[in-house]
């Protein structure tokens, strides 16, 4: 989904009133344009990233992993600050995954 090289529409809707929670997919809301890292880092001539902060409720491994099989090593970032109180909901373990990535 969010993993395509050129991005794709997707409905977000907003879970709560103090704007800390919104879930993706079958849910009224907006409609979104959403784009993976690696092209949003390209389109932006970014060439180091020192820190990655991720939240996006259970799909950090939909994004993440791709990220880290197609980007440069050289972007991969210092730091990576995320939760997993939503890996339930995760199609494949990103903790398994990051050792080998280097973290």
């Amino acid at each position: 989904m969010a993993a395509s090289k050129s991005g794709c529409y997707l409905q977000y809707g907003q879970l709560n009133r103090d704007f800390g929670g919104g879930r993706i997919g079958a849910v009224q809301g907006a409609v979104v344009w959403i784009r993976p890292p690696l092209d949003i880092l390209q389109v932006c001539d970014v060439t180091v990233v020192h820190v990655l902060k991720i939240d996006i409720e259970g799909y950090e491994g939909r994004v993440l992993l791709p990220f880290f099989r197609e980007a440069s090593v050289v972007l991969f970032p210092d730091h990576i600050t995320m939760e997993d109180t939503e890996h339930g909901r995760w199609a494949r373990n990103v903790f398994l995954v990051l050792p080998r990535c280097g973290f």
